[in-house]
């Protein structure tokens, strides 16, 4: 039962926003009674907070699947690490925004997920570090993580039709990040200061 509402909880969170999200919505797509769920959950936020570590876990996943299988170079990793995280935000961008907030319960969470998704794309990238024409291969490196992590954070997290440029596709999207990069990452430092 409780997979079963978990992904109740995550398909109306999806479809439908944090504002209708609401137990009865949760228990009326799992089959299940209100009362059942609240065996489980003691409320709305603990039931958040399952359904944050259920999806981080599997976009955390997909992060690892996707650059262990990108290739053998640098940009094909960072192609595969933008694409995989762009692509786990634009299935679930209704969901986000509301996982996003920094809730002290939620959050957490967040930052784990955070930190697995940099030890995922610093190991992915360790054997092209000799392809990282920066100064310190290694610093860079956590900067592209945490411009691409910040960036899609970001935009997940907006809604969108707040700006020029929101209404783009997250595919668009990646490939703008990953370019940027891999540029960043591929030029020689002196190059870009000067």
């Amino acid at each position: 039962m409780l997979r079963r509402v978990l992904s109740s909880a995550e398909r109306v969170l999806v479809a439908d926003g944090f504002e209708e999200f609401t137990m009865a919505a949760v228990a009326e797509d799992a089959g299940v009674s209100v009362g059942a769920i609240y065996r489980r959950f003691a409320g709305k936020e603990e039931l958040l907070a399952a359904v944050k570590d259920r999806m981080l876990s599997a976009l955390e996943e997909s992060l690892e699947e996707s650059v262990r299988a990108s290739g053998t170079d640098l940009a094909s990793t960072v192609r595969a690490f933008v694409d995989s995280i762009t692509a786990s935000l634009a299935a679930n961008d209704r969901a986000f925004p509301e996982l996003l907030r920094p809730a002290a319960e939620l959050a957490g969470r967040g930052r784990q997920a955070v930190a697995s998704m940099q030890r995922i794309f610093e190991e992915a990238t360790e054997p092209f570090l000799p392809e990282v024409r920066r100064q310190d291969p290694r610093a860079a490196v956590s900067a592209v993580h945490q411009m691409v992590v910040g960036s899609c954070v970001h935009r997940a997290s907006m809604p969108r039709d707040s700006a020029p440029g929101y209404e783009r596709s997250w595919e668009w999207y990646a490939n703008q990040l990953s370019e940027m990069a891999i540029v960043y990452l591929t030029t020689a430092e002196s190059a870009v200061s000067a």
